[in-house]
């Protein structure tokens, strides 16, 4: 995974951003609109795994 990938999401403003970008403020907020609560985003297919 290349720290490129856009894997963080702002709940406010929605864009995603890198961990990279997510350096950029000191603390865990939007580098866009300084918003202090963002998620992690998901990979866009679910985990598959074989039942015992």
């Amino acid at each position: 995974m290349s720290s490129s990938e856009k894997i963080y999401r702002c709940i406010r403003c929605g864009r995603g951003f890198s961990q990279d970008e997510l350096r950029i403020l000191p603390g865990l907020r939007c580098p866009y609109c300084g918003f202090r609560v963002i998620e992690k985003t998901r990979p866009p297919m679910p985990k598959r795994v074989r039942a015992v």
